[in-house]
């Protein structure tokens, strides 16, 4: 599912880096196996709306470098467009805070400028 969601070279990556660290390897595993295993594996939600949910948390949390991973994965490998994407971070301004919503739009519109410069012309 991580691979599915972020991408097979992300997922290596992860896992390349945190092999030189036995608590960094660890926690790969258990994110792996808890928020990828027994969370975004589940059929209740499609994995669009899971984007969706996860981007609101991460927004509200500001977890900035999650947040931008997500909502690149987002708008890549999920379904969701930047609209979609943007239209939770409004909400995110009425439930969470206006700071929080501030933060993550302009993160969104850092991550929709880049897949529009990556994209073939």
């Amino acid at each position: 599912m991580r691979r599915q969601v972020h991408g097979a070279a992300h997922v290596e990556r992860s896992w390349e880096a945190a092999q030189a660290d036995p608590h960094e390897a660890a926690l790969q595993r258990l994110l792996t196996e808890t928020a990828w295993g027994s969370c975004w594996a589940r059929d209740t939600l499609a994995p669009k709306q899971r984007s969706l949910v996860v981007i609101a948390f991460l927004a509200a949390l500001g977890r900035d470098h999650e947040l931008a991973t997500h909502a690149r994965s987002a708008m890549l490998r999920t379904g969701c467009t930047a609209e979609e994407v943007k239209e939770v971070v409004l909400m995110t301004a009425a439930y969470c805070g206006i700071p929080a919503a501030v933060n993550a739009m302009a993160i969104v519109r850092l991550v929709e400028q880049e897949i529009s410069e990556e994209a073939p012309r």
